[in-house]
Formats: C-alpha cells, sequence, structure tokens
C-alpha cells in the first residue's frame, strides 16, 4: 500500500486548481426568476383571500411573458370563481383557452384544466348538465383519471339534485288520483304508470307504495312487486299482505309436504312397536 506521507527528497503536490467562479445568470433566466416570484407572491393572496391583489399579480405575470404564462390565466378564473362573479369568470376561461390554442405547440393539458376551471363555474350556478359537458370537453383535449372522477361524482350529485327538484306532493296526489281511477278500470299499465309518479313526486308517502305493490301484484309482476316492497319495508305492512297473497299456494304445499311426511314417520315408528318381534324382545327378562 502506498503511504500516505510523501518521500524525502519528493518535489511538492501541486495545489489544487482555484475553484470556477460562478456563473452569471443570463437575462432570460432573471426574467424567468422574476416571474416566478411574482407568481408565488400573486399565489400567497390567493391563499390569504386577498383577490384583488392576486388579481393584480396575476396580471403583471401575464403581461411579462403572454407565450409562457398562459396559465395563469386559469389562475384568475379561479380568483373570479371564489369572488362570486361568474360571468368574468367564465369570460376568463373563454379567452384563456382561445389564447392557449393559438399557442404552438398546442398544451392540451393546459387546455383540459382550464375546460375543467369552466366547469366549475357551472357547478356554481347549479347547472351540472352543462357542467359535465365542460368536463367530458375537457377529456377529449387531455384524458385524466381525476377528470373522469370528477364526472362521475358530478353524474351522482346531479341525479340526487333531479329527484330531490322532481319532489311535489300536490302533483303526488294528482297522480294517484289518475292511478285509482285506472285501477278502477283495470288498467294496469296506466295505473303502474301513475303510481310510479306519484312514487316520484312523494316518495315518503307509504301509500302511493302499496297502491303500486298492489297493482303490480294484479299482473303478477313477482319481480317487481318484491322489489317495491323490499324498498319500502317499515313504511307500511301492507306489502307483506300481498306477498303472502302472492305466494299463499307454494306455503300452504310446503306445510301438507311436512304434515304427511310427519304422520309418514309416526306410522312407521307404530308399526315397529307393534310387531311381534318387538314384544317378545321387550318381554324377556334381564340377564
Amino acid at each position: 500500500a502506498a503511504s500516505p506521507w510523501p518521500r524525502r527528497g519528493a518535489p511538492p503536490a501541486s495545489p489544487p486548481p482555484p475553484a470556477a467562479p460562478p456563473r452569471e445568470p443570463t437575462e432570460e433566466e432573471k426574467k424567468a426568476a422574476e416571474i416566478a416570484d411574482l407568481r408565488a407572491k400573486g399565489n400567497e393572496h390567493y391563499k390569504k383571500k386577498e383577490f384583488a391583489e392576486a388579481l393584480s399579480v396575476y396580471a403583471q405575470v401575464f403581461e411579462s411573458d403572454p407565450k409562457g404564462q398562459v396559465s395563469v390565466l386559469n389562475n384568475k378564473a379561479a380568483v373570479y370563481i371564489e369572488m362570486g362573479e361568474l360571468d368574468a369568470a367564465e369570460a376568463q376561461c373563454k379567452d384563456a383557452i382561445e389564447k392557449a390554442q393559438a399557442l404552438r405547440p398546442t398544451p392540451f393539458e393546459l387546455i383540459a384544466k382550464m375546460y375543467v376551471r369552466w366547469g366549475k363555474v357551472y357547478v356554481k350556478r347549479k347547472d351540472l348538465a352543462t357542467a359535465i359537458e365542460y368536463y367530458e370537453k375537457a377529456q377529449m383535449e387531455f384524458s385524466e383519471k381525476a377528470t373522469e372522477r370528477l364526472i362521475k361524482t358530478t353524474l351522482l350529485e346531479k341525479k340526487k339534485l333531479d329527484a330531490k327538484n322532481y319532489i311535489n306532493p300536490e302533483l303526488a296526489k294528482e297522480a294517484k288520483e289518475r292511478g285509482n281511477g285506472a285501477f278502477r278500470a283495470q288498467d294496469w299499465g296506466l295505473a303502474i304508470k301513475e303510481y310510479e309518479e306519484a312514487v316520484k313526486r312523494d316518495p315518503k308517502e307509504p301509500a302511493y307504495h302499496n297502491n303500486l305493490a298492489a297493482t303490480l301484484s294484479k299482473v303478477t309482476v313477482s319481480n317487481n312487486l318484491a322489489r317495491t316492497c323490499d324498498q319500502n319495508r317499515g313504511l307500511s305492512t301492507a306489502c307483506a299482505r300481498i306477498i303472502c297473497h302472492q305466494h299463499f299456494p307454494r306455503i300452504l304445499l310446503f306445510c301438507l309436504l311436512v304434515y304427511w311426511g310427519v304422520r309418514l314417520v309416526t306410522c312407521k315408528l307404530s308399526r315397529v312397536k307393534r310387531h311381534p318381534r318387538h314384544e317378545e324382545a321387550s318381554q324377556d327378562p334381564p340377564k
């Protein structure tokens, strides 16, 4: 192994070369750093809900680099949404998408984010159908799992909201009366349609569910009958009575089979006890 100590008479080791001086950043790098700091400042204003200051800073960022900072227009739309100025937010989304589409190469991922922001404007307006349309446009530009989940969640919310807005007890009563008339005329199809309408208009009223189940039993739609009764269990005992009436022949047959089975076993046991060998064996004294 080589000795760490220099040999006697050897020339001294040369000193290490001096470190290179730090490279001066170019003008473009300085400008990019200033824009990044300015944008971070705008984000801080947004987090503190200082919306006017955030809009002013974001405007300065876009003026500093109109082509490289198109995404900051999406941030401005978010500020308008938080301020409740939905018309301004929609106009900002439209303008941002037009500017992004003019860039080359086209930033499809950025455009998709802008469409998602535009859809959120319509969520604030409770227009979920239009919001879903813009989410789907975003998926056409750039497909993401987050946007796909957003579409599914909004669809569920729309379904619940539509069902809630459809509730109207007065119209439910009118549908029930029309269903009663069709029931008396034995027009089962029309009666089922009207009772289903009554259930949709007022799902908490048990009488409508009972009428629907009774009509279904008339046309022997056992699957629909079971589904209707199961969904409204606890509202009324009429469903249980209808199910017993529907399946009474099967219940009676089962009871008869059980009865004759028990009787057959009892007869065989009595015959075994009366057999001569059994009587002789029972009379023999124990050994």
